[in-house]
Parts: structure tokens; C-alpha cells; sequence
């Protein structure tokens, strides 16, 4: 058990001789606080390790509390989103929590990505969340994610054209429209 229970008896005497004794009951609270962080979602797959691909806006959630003593229970809980696994990280995001036994936030992965990064191939990144109890009792947890905006990438659909043709076409009276008097090319492109 790591919430201890002690006894501390004082006595004392005066001097005339008379004694008094007071036993004090205390507990000592090393416990750190109960942290978990659930699978995220959506997810769009999962990777070879476990790991869950993402993409898009995602619900990352998980459950704190601290059993305490006598009313004690945390005192802060916060997250941090680092770029990579292990000890080569870079924070990309980071915040505060509400002190509730079931927390939430949202996390757009669109602004994970650097400007040059491609997004072809997933990129590891690791949730981490701390929970401190009101005696600085800390406890961290983490859980990695796959970011795979590839899984998740816009369509083009064409309304006019006919995408088989490759080349130019043999016959000068026509074009990819199939005629020689279009020359606009309708598409629609759709993205979350």
C-alpha cells in the first residue's frame, strides 16, 4: 500500500514532574494519481505494431483521478504532443486539462505536419499526459499514433473529360472532350 498510516505519540513533562501524552494519527500519500489515455479516434487503420493511424480531426480522451486522503486529489493535469517516440522528440503541441475524472480534447493533425514534410508515408507521434496529485505526486503516460494524411487525401473527379485518353489524338477534329469546339474541363474536388 503506498498511502501509509502512522501513529506518532508525544509526551511531555513539566517541572513539577507531570507528564501528558498525545497520540496523533497521519497518513503519508506517495500514491501517485490513476492516469489512463484511450485509443483515439477516429482511427483509419492500424499499423503492423499495434499503433493507431490517424488522420483529420481526432478525439484524444483517457480518465485521472487520485484517491487521496482525506479529500486530496490532483492538482494538475496537462499533455503534450511530441513528433517521434523515445528520446528524440519535439513538442508540438502542448496544454492544460480540466481537473475531471474523464478529460478530452481535439487535435486537428493537419497542424502536426511541417510545410515540408511529405505525407505519404505516416509519421509517429507520441500523446503524453501528467497527472500530479496535491502532495506532487506525478504519474505519465503515453500512447504513440501513426499521422497518415495520405489515408485521407482529396479526389478529383472529372465531369467531362474522357480519362482514358493518354496522347493526342489521332484525328485532328477532336480532343479529350471528344469534339473540337470544348476546350473547358469541369472537375469537382472533394475533401474533408
Amino acid at each position: 500500500e503506498s498511502k501509509y498510516f502512522y501513529l506518532a505519540t508525544v509526551q511531555a513533562k513539566d517541572r513539577n514532574g507531570v507528564t501528558g501524552e498525545k497520540i496523533l494519527k497521519f497518513y503519508v500519500d506517495n500514491k501517485s494519481p490513476d492516469l489512463f489515455i484511450n485509443t483515439p479516434v477516429p482511427v483509419t487503420g492500424t499499423a503492423s505494431d499495434g499503433t493507431a493511424i490517424v488522420n483529420g480531426n481526432i478525439t484524444i480522451s483517457g480518465t485521472a483521478s487520485d484517491s487521496g486522503i482525506q479529500g486530496s486529489g490532483l492538482k494538475s493535469l496537462s499533455y503534450k504532443i511530441l513528433e517521434g517516440s523515445g528520446a528524440a522528440t519535439v513538442v508540438k503541441r502542448a496544454g492544460t486539462l480540466p481537473l475531471n475524472e474523464s478529460w478530452n480534447f481535439e487535435l486537428p493533425t493537419q497542424e502536426l505536419i511541417n510545410p515540408d514534410q511529405s505525407v505519404t508515408s505516416a509519421t509517429r507521434y507520441t500523446i503524453e499526459v501528467t497527472a500530479a496529485d496535491i502532495f506532487d505526486n506525478v504519474k505519465t503516460v503515453t500512447k504513440l499514433i501513426d499521422v497518415n494524411q495520405s489515408t485521407d487525401r482529396p479526389s478529383i473527379s472529372f465531369s467531362n473529360a474522357d480519362e482514358t485518353v493518354t496522347a493526342a489524338p489521332e484525328a485532328a477534329n477532336i480532343n479529350m472532350f471528344g469534339t473540337l469546339s470544348n476546350n473547358k474541363l469541369y472537375a469537382t474536388f472533394t475533401d474533408d
